[in-house]
């Protein structure tokens, strides 16, 4: 069987004080809405077990490029939502990258890669046309650039103090007062 996968993309964000951790990100993974390629995945046929036990994040389904971990995952409000932590600052350049690029809201989507356990046309008409996913095995979920799943959304991100434009030129100006 092949792995599929599905992409998410942008919604109304909570932060820190919503209950969001720091260098957390809480996303919606997976809807019951017909995606881009035409398919619909039934939530309630989502086996989560073995992602579960290993519940590694990765970007753009990179095996290569794990950057955080969910701390949880499971269907609210008949959508697969999940809750994920990012490490420590320092630990992953490509973790931190990620991460900055979600908290900047430059990157809004996630995407799930999953093995189809039992589908069926959604169209009897059109056999080889979009699928209707009854059962599947969730692999794996990515943070991504560019998604499939228009209505899968980043719907929070941890908060922190961004730098201020004038914090950054008062420093610019101790800096120089320092070299005098």
């Amino acid at each position: 069987m092949t792995e599929i996968r599905r992409s998410a993309s942008p919604a109304v964000l909570k932060f820190a004080g919503d209950g969001i951790g720091s260098r957390q990100v809480r996303a919606v993974v997976s809807t019951g809405e017909v995606d881009r390629m035409g398919d619909i995945i039934d939530q309630a046929g989502i086996k989560l077990d073995a992602f579960r036990r290993s519940p590694t994040v990765l970007w753009q389904h990179d095996a290569d490029h794990p950057i955080a971990k969910a701390l949880s995952v499971g269907i609210e409000g008949g959508k697969l939502v999940a809750l994920v932590q990012f490490p420590e600052a320092g630990t992953s350049v490509k973790a931190d990258e990620v991460y900055g690029l979600i908290k900047a809201g430059v990157v809004n989507s996630t995407s799930i890669g999953f093995m189809p356990l039992k589908s069926v046309p959604i169209d009897q008409g059109k056999p080889y046309g979009g699928q209707r996913f009854t059962s599947i095995e969730m692999l794996e979920f990515s943070f991504v650039s560019v998604p499939a799943n228009a209505g899968a959304l980043i719907t929070g991100r941890s908060a922190s103090k961004t730098p201020r434009l004038d914090d950054a030129r008062r420093r610019f100006a101790e800096m120089k007062a320092a070299m005098r």
